[in-house]
């Protein structure tokens, strides 16, 4: 979905030529403070504001920009920019933001892939360590076998994964 923030007529138009090119939902807001409601009570993958509407309050400019979250930000000057121009933009800001989002997906799991793999290798390390000691009772060692194995399974899944 897209917040379209636009205080000027050709609003529709730049709202309909963004959802025509991008496929998205465009919700449209006349002013900043709309704008700020509208962040705090849905996700949005875009946000366009009008140029003069973002200077003209930058605490207003401040809060919707912290609300932002992960959606991609531009700032438009429709009375420069032609409707079609601002959903070009738009659109190459929604795959900069889907590669953005994709690489920390994928160093999110690879960061979690090394921390279970950690913690599988000292399972895996300590099991076999009180399997090697002599004095282990057979109702323990048959036990720590088990932990053995699902930990040798979990390690076969990640390894499948990575």
């Amino acid at each position: 979905m897209v917040l379209l923030v636009m205080s000027s007529g050709g609003s529709k138009e730049c709202a309909e030529t963004i959802r025509r090119l991008t496929g998205e939902v465009v919700q449209s807001v006349r002013d900043l403070r709309a704008a700020s409601d509208e962040l705090r009570r849905a996700e949005f993958a875009a946000v366009v504001v009008d140029q003069q509407l973002w200077e003209q309050d930058s605490r207003l400019a401040d809060s919707v920009s912290l609300s932002c979250g992960t959606a991609a930000l531009l700032l438009a000057n429709p009375a420069i920019a032609r409707a079609d121009r601002v959903a070009r933009e738009v659109t190459a800001a929604l795959r900069r933001r889907e590669g953005e989002l994709r690489r920390a997906r994928e160093d999110a799991e690879s960061w979690l892939r090394t921390e279970l793999n950690e913690a599988v290798t000292g399972i895996l390390l300590s099991s076999e360590l009180a399997l090697a000691s002599p004095s282990l009772p057979a109702g323990a060692a048959s036990k720590i076998r088990a932990v053995y194995e699902l930990a040798m399974s979990i390690r076969a899944r990640l390894q499948a994964k990575g």
